[in-house]
């Protein structure tokens, strides 16, 4: 993972028109989106973007199966109630009894999720004959954007992938670093002016900037990943 640290550096402030890299985010003063983005819109300059995804590893099936059993003894509806479970893709389907609605799984999630340290939550639930189906997983922040489709047509670079910034709109990875470093390199000038409203005022209420260091952190997680290492992995040797 990139840290902060690393991203504040003396940089120059390229002032050309060129139309290549070393503009393709001429910033202003005031930490402003780069060039050509807009809100809500995609930014097509010279690179795509982060898309959120979530990043962290499903929890375990013989942990999750054990708590499983041991919220719903807690809360006494009984480990009976759970018929069978499976993985899903990164989610896991559950067959539970009859007498299981949504609200009753949400509680049995909660307690699980304090002992487990997760975010587990109910993602799919259906009544059947035979039961109650549930599909359970934990929320996943995806920033990572246009993978699958990139791979597929040769052009996905590891090193510098599609980056969705949630509500502003789709850079590339090194766009999106060259950006933050720009920017806390103008906040440590304004710090040594002690224009220390402005500062408090970017870094809390703005929220701009917050939401590039988000997308940056997030992306370099996933692209740190056992999924995505393997998906690189693969991807390397049809090359």
């Amino acid at each position: 993972m990139i840290k902060l640290k690393q991203l504040i550096k003396e940089e120059t402030i390229h002032s050309c028109e060129c139309g290549g890299d070393c503009c393709s985010l001429n910033e202003s003063t005031d930490i402003n989106l780069p060039k050509g983005m807009e809100l809500g819109k995609v930014f097509t300059g010279h690179g795509f973007a982060f898309k959120k995804e979530e990043l962290e590893e499903k929890v375990n099936k013989s942990d999750l199966k054990y708590q499983l059993d041991m919220s719903l003894d807690n809360l006494g509806i009984g480990t009976k109630a759970l018929i069978a479970m499976k993985p899903k893709g990164r989610d896991y389907f559950l067959k539970m009894k009859s007498y299981m609605y949504k609200d009753s799984m949400e509680k049995v999630l909660k307690d699980a999720n304090k002992v487990l340290k997760s975010k587990l939550k109910v993602k799919k639930f259906k009544k059947t004959s035979f039961g109650t189906e549930f599909i359970i997983g934990e929320s996943i922040k995806e920033n990572l954007i246009y993978v699958d489709k990139d791979m597929k047509d040769g052009k996905f670079d590891p090193k510098n992938p599609q980056v969705h910034i949630q509500g502003h709109g789709v850079v590339n990875l090194k766009t999106l670093q060259d950006s933050l470093s720009r920017k806390f390199t103008e906040l440590a000038k304004r710090a040594k002016k002690g224009d220390v409203e402005n500062i408090e005022y970017i870094l809390k209420k703005n929220g701009v900037l917050m939401g590039f260091v988000e997308a940056l952190v997030n992306a370099n997680k996933e692209l740190s990943s056992s999924t995505m290492k393997r998906k690189i992995t693969m991807y390397k040797r049809k090359r």
